[in-house]
């Protein structure tokens, strides 16, 4: 067929385009011994094809053409030869024409099993990126093979790929302590090693091969050019990591900046709180770390970094103290103190109310801890019992400070249902610190009477309640409650704010006499620590006692230090 007798024939346009695989060489055996690669068919005649392929695709002057024959409802294979070619629309792609070489059937040499193809385009990886980026990301798929016990990502390593599994299951291990702990099962069509790739930090984790298994190898610095051009994979593997960060109980330990992180203890909306270590000092600590989905979030994170920077400067005893911020592995780490005990949900949990003294010792200081963040600017936003810690003796710590907004609830403060939103929040308007002594009030009232104030059917029901109805007199429940408990409840929960308190210290006022003259504040407790060095390290051992002086200072211990010689 001549060239002009192929352009005049009839051309199909396929859209969206079709996929076919291209294996370029010179003659049979040279074109065997190529690398497939993947690229969009945009028409279709009875004598060949249009291509778009992504530079850097050898030139095809001879080739083979692996493609889905609609009429057929098969795969095919036909050799061709590249007659011409054009720049496409976009500048890293161009067109190709090419022509059909006889009618030869080439079954028997097809570039990839049609399952292979029927895989990777099942794959969720895949999903995550548009159809024109679709041969882009097939691309830098490699098929790597595993033998029976193999590892295909080992703990500690440096995380330079990732691998979607095709057949046979992977085990998941953790070694923790000399021990080695089985995680999860994986199987096909589940992504492997895709923290590291990720986040930049050593593998966390084994994969081991159960059985021989198959799987596509993507190389990081593929997956950070391929994340710029389509953000919508780094979002989808930044939500799997995150869910898999959230499933795991056992880590590996983790090293963050000057901490190790070493269990976890929680989880919240936007965050997993991990038990650790200070390195140096052998210090426990919390850390906090935002889940990578909500990282991604660039308005939260610009949110998030100013008020933590601002929560960082906070000293009270009754709010938690923040030591460190560090921005890590595509996420930020909040480090504080480490508290022992509950919180006043799990209080609530277990007891169901709690007596009117014991409750007003609690509120007094969590006004305390709220008049102080006040007068700094600082609007929690989020009081509630599952961010009030009660310590030993009823030592109260205020949780989560100004750092619960999400940016989609920033005008309303609310995470979750609004239990104790204000009614100017319900209403949608701007927060300040008489948001936060509604929520108190509403917290105050659950403490003593056992439960919330309003029916909670609905999350609508329950706004409207807030905005138009008065909370009960809580004497209805507890007629032995005393007065000054109950004028701060009422007083807390008005619903125009400025029939509230003027601010969180003349609510604690009202609280006071309750104490009958107990000091919440006085207990002091004190530590011996001994330091056993040889002279030459003097100067490494005064940068440690100065580093931990800080610390010290910062959470309103004081340090005394006496030199001992001849020991």
């Amino acid at each position: 067929m001549s060239d002009d007798e192929r352009r005049h024939q009839d051309r199909v346009a396929l859209d969206p385009p079709g996929l076919a695989v291209l294996r370029v060489g010179g003659n049979g055996d040279e074109i065997s011994d190529t690398v497939p690669t993947f690229v969009d068919v945009l028409n279709v005649s009875p004598g060949g094809v249009m291509v778009e392929a992504e530079h850097g695709v050898p030139d095809p002057q001879q080739c083979i053409l692996q493609f889905f024959d609609n009429q057929l409802q098969d795969w095919r294979a036909r050799p061709c030869s590249r007659v011409w070619e054009a720049e496409a629309d976009t500048d890293d792609s161009r067109l190709w024409g090419m022509a059909f070489k006889g009618f030869d059937e080439l079954n028997a040499r097809l570039s990839l099993p049609p399952e292979d193809i029927d895989f990777l385009m099942r794959m969720s990886l895949l999903g995550s990126v548009p159809r024109k980026a679709t041969c882009r990301l097939l691309n830098c798929l490699v098929r790597k093979r595993f033998a029976d016990g193999e590892t295909l990502v080992r703990q500690g390593e440096a995380g330079d790929s990732l691998f979607v599994l095709q057949y046979g299951d992977c085990q998941v291990e953790v070694i923790k302590d000399g021990v080695v702990h089985g995680l999860a099962m994986l199987h096909p069509g589940d992504v492997v090693g895709e923290m590291a790739v990720l986040t930049g930090e050593p593998r966390t984790a084994s994969a081991v091969a159960q059985g021989d298994v198959t799987a596509w190898r993507l190389a990081r610095s593929d997956f950070d050019r391929l994340a710029k051009e389509q953000p919508d994979l780094l979002i989808f593997l930044t939500e799997l990591v995150a869910n898999r960060f959230e499933s795991s109980q056992i880590i590996a330990d983790r090293t963050v900046a000057k901490y190790v992180i070493r269990h976890q203890l929680g989880k919240g909306e936007w965050s997993i709180v991990y038990r650790g270590v200070h390195q140096a000092l052998d210090m426990p600590v919390a850390i906090k770390m935002m889940r990578h989905d909500m990282a991604m979030n660039h308005a939260f994170l610009r949110t998030f970094r100013q008020e933590a920077n601002t929560i960082a400067k906070l000293r009270h005893q009754n709010i938690v103290q923040v030591f460190d911020i560090e921005e890590l592995y595509r996420t930020v780490f909040i480090i504080m103190e480490s508290l022992q005990g509950f919180s006043l949900r799990d209080v609530l949990e277990r007891t169901g109310r709690i007596p009117a003294e014991r409750a007003a010792a609690m509120l007094v200081q969590i006004c305390s801890g709220l008049a102080y963040a006040h007068e700094q600017g600082v609007v929690h936003r989020d009081i509630k019992p599952a961010n009030v810690f009660v310590q030993d003796g009823d030592r109260i710590k205020i949780l989560d400070f100004g750092l619960a907004c999400t940016p989609a609830d920033e005008g309303l403060g609310i995470l979750g249902t609004p239990l104790y939103a204000a009614p100017e929040q319900v209403g949608g308007c701007a927060t300040d610190h008489l948001a936060d002594m509604y929520s108190t009030g509403i917290m105050a009232y659950e403490m003593v009477i056992g439960q919330r104030p309003y029916p909670e059917r609905s999350r609508s029901e329950l706004m409207q309640l807030h905005r138009n109805q008065d909370i009960p007199d809580p004497l209805l429940s507890v007629p032995e409650l005393p007065e000054p408990l109950r004028e701060f409840i009422v007083t807390c929960c008005r619903r125009d704010p400025s029939e509230r308190f003027s601010d969180m210290e003349q609510a604690r006022a009202l609280l006071t006499p309750l104490l009958n003259g107990k000091d919440l504040c006085t207990r002091r407790k004190m530590s011996s620590l001994y330091l056993f060095y040889p002279e030459e390290v003097q100067g490494g051992v005064n940068e440690l006692m100065e580093e931990l002086s800080v610390r010290a200072k910062a959470m309103g211990v004081e340090l005394r230090t006496a030199e001992i010689k001849d020991v």
